[in-house]
């Protein structure tokens, strides 16, 4: 849902915001504990692989 807010003090706007240390997407990238199960589409992973590769032997 988008809401729009006009005329917030900075103060207030300051309180809404999250510090960068707790979004997720700072935060270092974790190994994956291989007794768990992997959720990720095969056909996505592949193609990324795919591509990986293309720009690495690209770049060689």
């Amino acid at each position: 849902m988008f809401e729009e807010k006009i005329d917030i003090p900075e103060e207030r706007i300051q309180k809404m915001l999250y510090p960068k240390h707790k979004l997720n997407v700072f935060r270092p990238i974790q190994s994956r504990d291989s007794s768990q199960p992997n959720y990720g589409c095969q056909e996505i992973i592949e193609e990324a692989l795919k591509i990986i590769a293309d720009n690495a032997a690209q770049n060689n």
